[in-house]
């Protein structure tokens, strides 16, 4: 079946050259497979929407609805909703040797493939969470600020111990302290006179 989109229509929700544009069958694993892509060249393009072959999962099934996806240049996928044309000659599911057309898209979410996820970005899940959050305050590990940094907003001390977590008063010479704040921050201090 052979699927046509305008210009208006890839442009509306952002395509840029390069990006792939595929439209996805359910196979009999319930899972989502390609049966048809084409790449955007700010142009009205046509996608070749494959049907399965005879005692084969391998495409549509006639009246089989229509899944469309789109991969950015970065690497980002997204599911699209699809508004179709459903006028003669055109139909909104799959019939073999059919037309179809799309008449408005919409970006609904992105879309995350777990088994062949490539991360979208250093230091974040393929859902876009820190993988490393020691603190849980939903900043990665990798952009909170350092002891050695300037730090603009500076916790209150709660308490100062040694190494065996007797509460102590001001900075004593040759020692390990750790200093407990408010915030939960713990910093570790070696002091050598």
């Amino acid at each position: 079946m052979t699927i046509a989109i305008e210009f208006s229509v890839g442009s509306l929700i952002g395509l840029d050259v390069g990006d792939l544009v595929g439209v996805f069958y359910m196979n009999d694993s319930n899972e989502l497979a390609c049966a048809g892509t084409a790449v955007w060249n700010d142009e009205a393009l046509a996608i070749a929407a494959w049907g399965s072959e005879s005692g084969l999962d391998n495409g549509f099934i006639p009246a089989e609805e229509f899944t469309f996806m789109i991969q950015k240049l970065n690497g980002t996928i997204f599911l699209l909703e699809a508004s179709m044309n459903n006028a003669p000659p055109f139909s909104s599911t799959y019939e073999p040797n059919g037309f179809g057309q799309v008449l408005d898209w919409s970006i609904t979410e992105q879309y995350f493939d777990l088994e062949n996820c490539d991360y979208p970005e250093e230091y974040y899940d393929c859902f876009g969470n820190c993988l490393n959050d020691s603190d849980g305050d939903g900043i990665c590990d990798e952009f909170e600020l350092g002891v050695e940094e300037d730090i603009i907003y500076r916790p209150k001390l709660i308490k100062t111990i040694d190494l065996l977590g007797r509460e102590i008063d001001g900075l004593k010479t040759n020692n390990i302290l750790y200093q407990i704040f408010e915030n939960g921050v713990i910093i570790q201090k070696i002091i050598i006179n």
